[in-house]
């Protein structure tokens, strides 16, 4: 049941079923989430608080039910672990609960006019900040449905978002179709070859592989992600500057479609050459064992220098080293294998005493040599009969 806004002077339109809840400003703006939407439920309102109870409670709300306290919705946070409902998480919700501060938030949103129906169109928004340069308004591009445009603009932050270790990052969302992808349903999805619990193909299947594959190669670089959902149109300042964003990527000329599968192709291959470099930098280092040096023989051998084989070991019997076998040397070496480096000096220390003793004023000693005190007169008088005179010296050098 849909119902049209009043010609009053209504300035609030709220939507309390459509492809987004929320409280619009124009009529243009509200258009584009209800319309193509079965059972849409809308309706325009002369104040935000009549609006805000419209949103939160429908048709029988009515005045008596008390608004929402002003100010924006709090963000309901995707846990980075649903094991306690039963449920494996995807890898994109890996990372533990942190202070806002710590993490880089960026708010995603899609938007399409005639959602399901023949020429529809989408557009994508990523919202940073106010003016910031990094946000993205850009047309969907292939097929023009709503939950395509929520996804790519999820697919684009993870290819332009700069790898942080040090700064996780936070990705707030008001699509609970996208949060579900990847926290509840993709494991079943895999089981099953892509299959859903209906037995019908998964849609967008190419987009949900892709956007797999990114969360999967920023866990292995040590790079956070966490995904949160936020209730659309409640006043929160990234969701309505996103939102903004898909809406004016629904004006932008049509885009065609991208090549999923080569998409993720190309990051399975830095996912493989990542675990590649994992394996590499945990390998245990081989060290090659060295050669043992042969160990001497110890052969028993009597005192006669006999081997022996057996037997118990006497006092006569000694214990010999064998060392092990060498190369004989050559016996005839030639004058080209003798380098006069090696036996430079080896005489030196000879050559020197020799000098000394040939050039000493006084001969050196010889152990044969007696003192004094042993010559006898006896000896003197037979030393001197052997000695020459004058005549005899003459004699002598004449002949």
């Amino acid at each position: 049941m849909a119902f049209k806004g009043t010609k009053s002077k209504a300035k609030f339109y709220a939507v309390h079923k459509g492809h987004h809840t929320g409280i619009f400003d124009t009529w243009s703006e509200c258009e584009l989430h209800v319309k193509g939407f079965a059972g849409a439920i809308y309706k325009a309102f002369p104040t935000r608080m009549e609006a805000e109870t419209f949103v939160q409670y429908g048709l029988g709300g009515g005045g008596a039910v008390p608004a929402p306290a002003p100010g924006p919705a709090p963000a309901t946070p995707v846990p980075s672990s649903s094991r306690a409902a039963g449920k494996r998480p995807a890898s994109a919700m890996q990372a533990e609960a942190q202070s806002d501060a710590e993490w880089d938030a960026v708010y995603t949103d899609g938007a399409c006019s005639g959602n399901g129906k023949v020429g529809s169109v989408a557009g994508v928004g990523v919202w940073y900040g106010v003016n910031d340069e990094r946000n993205l308004s850009e047309r969907c591009p292939g097929d023009q449905t709503n939950n395509r445009a929520e996804l790519i603009a999820i697919a684009r932050v993870l290819e332009e978002h700069p790898y942080k270790r040090d700064r996780p990052l936070k990705i707030l969302t008001d699509s609970k179709y996208s949060i579900q992808c990847f926290r509840d349903w993709l494991p079943g999805w895999r089981r099953r070859g892509w299959i859903k619990a209906d037995g019908k193909p998964v849609l967008n299947v190419g987009i949900i592989k892709y956007i797999d594959a990114l969360l999967e190669l920023r866990s292995k670089l040590g790079h956070k992600i966490r995904m949160e959902h936020v209730r659309g149109h409640q006043g929160i300042e990234g969701n309505e500057g996103a939102d903004k964003l898909a809406v004016a990527g629904c004006r932008y000329p049509a885009q065609g479609e991208r090549d999923w599968d080569a998409l993720e192709d190309g990051v399975r291959a830095k996912i493989a050459a990542a675990d590649a470099r994992i394996a590499a930098s945990r390998a245990p280092v081989e060290v090659a064992e060295a050669t043992p040096e042969p160990r001497a023989k110890f052969q028993r051998v009597d005192s006669s220098g006999e081997r022996r084989s057996s037997g118990v070991a006497s006092a006569q019997h000694l214990w010999q080293i064998q060392p092990p076998e060498t190369p004989a040397r050559k016996a005839v070496i030639s004058p080209e294998e003798i380098n006069p480096a090696d036996y430079e000096g080896c005489f030196e220390d000879d050559e020197q005493q020799l000098l000394e003793e040939v050039n000493s004023p006084d001969p050196p000693r010889t152990a044969g040599r007696v003192s004094a005190a042993e010559i006898t007169s006896a000896d003197l008088e037979a030393f001197a009969s052997g000695l020459l005179d004058d005549d005899d010296l003459a004699a002598e050098l004449s002949d």
